[in-house]
């Protein structure tokens, strides 16, 4: 499977640093999951991309 540009698996040093880190999304999406709730990889990764991009958005409007 070949993966996009820009996404957090593609490794690229600069695009990793404008994404926040991995665990710490983890831990907040774990605060509205029950207990013996599971969080896929994907929704991890996907949910990374979108608080990256609202900051990315909400910085240059400011």
């Amino acid at each position: 499977m070949s993966e996009a540009v820009g996404t957090p698996e593609s490794g690229g040093a600069k695009e990793q640093e404008r994404f926040l880190p991995i665990a710490n999304i983890g831990r907040i999406m774990r605060r509205g999951v029950p207990e013996n709730g599971k969080i896929a990889k994907d929704a991890k990764e996907s949910i990374q991309e979108c608080v990256s991009e609202f900051i990315s958005f909400i910085t240059s409007e400011s």
